[in-house]
């Protein structure tokens, strides 16, 4: 939903059975327009992996993967990235970025304790850069308490 507006028939963690997609999406709709998208997921073991897991990596938490190599709204394999592509000098970041922890560090199969420690640990220098450099953070959270409102 945050990637393309609509889940476009995805309701569980699994593999989409129709890919890639070719629907419009966020990453297509920035790279279009001139701008640039990368993701950066933790635990990811290539650029460009489309498998649904490996390690404590899991597909599930990018979206982007689901449009790599589309014959419309693509996303380059080049853009599905490790966290540790992550650069050093934040200056070439892309227009936007998105960063994903893994399973252990989504504060959903770990603990809220060890998300924070990750966030710190991997985040708190661009925390600082966004600060300095008139940039923007936005930090989302996926879980609810299970109760419908």
């Amino acid at each position: 939903m945050l990637f393309a507006g609509s889940n476009l028939g995805v309701t569980d963690d699994g593999v989409p059975k129709h890919l890639p997609f070719s629907a419009p999406n966020l990453g297509a709709a920035l790279i279009a327009n001139g701008l640039s998208f990368r993701g950066y997921s933790e635990d990811l073991p290539e650029i460009g992996f489309g498998g649904r897991k490996s390690g404590h990596y899991a597909r599930k938490h990018n979206p982007w993967v689901n449009w790599q190599d589309a014959p419309a709204n693509a996303i380059l394999r080049v853009s599905n990235l490790p966290l540790t592509a992550w650069p050093a000098d934040l200056t070439p970041l892309p227009t936007v970025a998105f960063v994903v922890p893994n399973l252990q560090h989504d504060m959903h199969d770990g603990s809220i304790a060890e998300g924070d420690w990750w966030l710190k640990a991997n985040l708190d220098g661009y925390v600082q850069w966004v600060a300095s450099h008139n940039s923007l953070l936005v930090f989302t959270f996926d879980e609810d308490d299970g109760h419908e409102n």
